[in-house]
């Protein structure tokens, strides 16, 4: 009896050295005539060992081509992929994940040089976003505020980046106000068979609701959904921009998941909560998706809700938008006020293998 420690660069024949690609091959006698014996157990196991080693151990091994290279800049540690074998992500030789085509950006409210907009009208606000103030009798109003400033009604954030704070309807009692904020085009990202999205918010509160004269929404909006930046006043039912959305309408007892793939043809899921702190909504296309099926998936504080399957890939490739970040707040009369917190928008910007 011998004992054997298993090597993360070690090759065990016919199993080649552990990397992210390959996979374990073991001998084994197939009848009476392959001999058992101390080689042929010993290749199984070694070459056993040697995997779960480089498993807890991961080393990289010089490529055999080009030649010249330092294996730590060319070569991943680690590998992930999704049912389809495509590879979504990897862990380099210095330990960095996320090396990969990936768009993604986060938003913190805790910048005092943004201006807050009062009063009806639209355009750029801030390097990243847009805006858009609709007014009847009330008086919507944009603003940031980090940890309670500049002055207003509102919960402090309990962590740093402050807030985004919408408001509409608390000048008068009577009449409707809108305000909105869209991330630009060129922040979002296309939706295609191949998409992988995910928008996580900090909402610390959010208006709307049976009989609060209220609506709010937040989440991505396809390009062709700027009606609601520029348009008159009006519910967001009523606007049906194009997109994926949580929404809670003047109706509704429970937070909604709103899916609109093309102008005037919303569906409504009930996601069945009234409250959360933190949600992510993620959109998987068809390739992305572990079972081949396109889906939304609705976290809310890190635990899934809902999982609906729908497709937003348009039948024709020149119909493709752009989806981006969105916050939307509406009036019919008494105060409203949406709040959220830090923003996180991460998607794929290209087809196929994610990680270089």
């Amino acid at each position: 009896m011998i004992n054997y420690t298993g090597n993360p660069t070690g090759t065990a024949a016919p199993a080649a050295q552990p990397d992210p690609d390959t996979l374990v091959v073991v001998a084994q006698p197939q009848d009476l005539a392959d001999p058992v014996n101390a080689a042929s157990v010993g290749q199984a196991m070694q070459a056993l060992a040697n995997e779960q080693a480089w498993e807890k151990r991961p080393t990289g091994a010089a490529p055999a081509a080009p030649t010249g290279l330092d294996a730590a800049y060319v070569q991943p540690i680690k590998a992930f992929r999704n049912a389809r074998g495509q590879r979504r992500d990897f862990v380099d030789h210095r330990g960095f994940a996320n090396m990969a085509k990936i768009k993604r950006w986060q938003e913190g409210w805790d910048d005092l040089g943004l201006i807050q907009k009062t009063g009806a009208g639209s355009g750029v606000w801030s390097g990243r976003w847009r805006y858009g103030t609709h007014v009847g009798p009330g008086a919507p109003q944009i603003y940031t505020a980090f940890y309670g400033l500049p002055a207003g009604p509102g919960s402090i954030p309990p962590y740093v980046g402050g807030s985004l704070v919408l408001e509409t309807g608390n000048v008068t009692s009577t009449g409707q106000a809108i305000a909105v904020v869209e991330a630009n085009a060129l922040a979002g990202a296309w939706i295609t068979e191949d998409a992988d999205m995910a928008l996580s918010v900090d909402v610390l509160s959010l208006t709307g609701g049976s009989g609060s004269g209220c609506e709010a929404a937040f989440g991505l909006l396809a390009s062709a959904g700027d009606p609601i930046l520029t348009g008159a006043s009006t519910t967001f039912a009523s606007t049906s921009p194009i997109g994926i959305a949580i929404v809670w309408r003047l109706t509704d007892t429970h937070w909604q998941l709103y899916t609109c793939l093309s102008a005037g043809s919303p569906t409504y899921t009930d996601l069945g909560i009234t409250t959360g702190s933190r949600v992510r909504l993620e959109y998987q296309g068809a390739s992305a998706s572990d079972d081949g099926t396109p889906r939304v998936i609705v976290y809310v504080d890190g635990a899934p809700v809902k999982n609906f399957g729908v497709d937003l890939t348009p039948a024709n490739d020149a119909d493709r938008m752009l989806y981006t970040p969105f916050f939307w707040q509406l009036s019919t009369g008494g105060p409203a006020r949406g709040r959220y917190g830090l923003v996180d928008f991460a998607a794929a910007r290209f087809g196929g293998d994610i990680a270089y």
